[in-house]
């Protein structure tokens, strides 16, 4: 080791073995960084040449800041947004040097009314997409089994999207009995027509003028093709006017 020593003046030493700062620490010994040689074998990271062998320390010094430096900046962003629909939201939380992204969806409600079914499918990875049917609920209008007096018929409006039903009979009905009964609480009464034909359309309307529902406030049974049997289902007395068309 030598013991020559020459202190630079300007960096606070004296002209001894002590150097005093800003030369710090104190060394037996000061050399200059550009007279000291690296001699080990090539320093890579990764595949970037950083330090090469014979590299004087002060140039070593250079590289590897630099190569801090440059890497720093290098370092791509990352950007966290919400979607152009803004149906996400993005909130972001900073603690010291780690930032933490929060992302929540705004949820798409589509609920079911009276005579409206909705049902889902997908939602999962990759797409995240969910796709809603709307079913309506179907109205079935239907002649009972057997039924060959009346017709019915239907006619759509797309632009509206409703059906409008039509019931008519295919009978040619020309003769008319028309009568006024009593007809005691869940008692019958017989009534005669006289039309001939067992092809008739049967109507009551009680003493105020309001129509009778079949099923409901009476019922009749074709005893023939001249007489009908009415049986009263309102459970109380029943004036009535009956009417036969046939």
């Amino acid at each position: 080791m030598a013991h020559s020593h020459t202190c630079n003046k300007n960096c606070g030493c004296t002209n001894s073995y002590t150097v005093t700062a800003p030369c710090s620490p104190a060394c037996p010994e000061v050399f200059n960084a550009s007279c000291i040689v690296y001699t080990g074998p090539d320093i890579l990271c990764g595949q970037d040449l950083v330090i090469k062998r014979y590299d004087y320390l002060d140039a070593i010094i250079s590289k590897i800041i630099n190569y801090l430096c440059d890497g720093f900046d290098n370092i791509p962003l990352t950007s966290v947004i919400g979607g152009p629909s803004g149906n996400s939201i993005v909130t972001s939380t900073t603690i010291g040097n780690v930032t933490t992204y929060s992302i929540d969806s705004k949820e798409t409600i589509v609920a079911a009314g009276t005579n409206v079914t909705v049902t889902t499918s997908g939602g999962g990875a990759p797409a995240y997409d969910t796709t809603y049917t709307v079913n309506g609920k179907d109205t079935t209008l239907a002649l009972a089994v057997g039924e060959t007096n009346l017709i019915l018929t239907s006619t759509v409006n797309p632009l509206t999207n409703t059906t409008a039903y039509v019931l008519s009979t295919n009978l040619n009905l020309t003769q008319k009995a028309v009568d006024t009964l009593n007809i005691l609480a869940g008692g019958t009464v017989i009534f005669v027509h006289n039309l001939g034909t067992s092809y008739i359309i049967v109507s009551l309307v009680d003493s105020l003028f309001n129509s009778l529902q079949i099923g409901v406030d009476y019922d009749y049974i074709i005893d023939n093709n001249n007489q009908i049997t009415i049986q009263n289902l309102t459970g109380a007395a029943l004036n009535c006017r009956v009417t036969v068309i046939g």
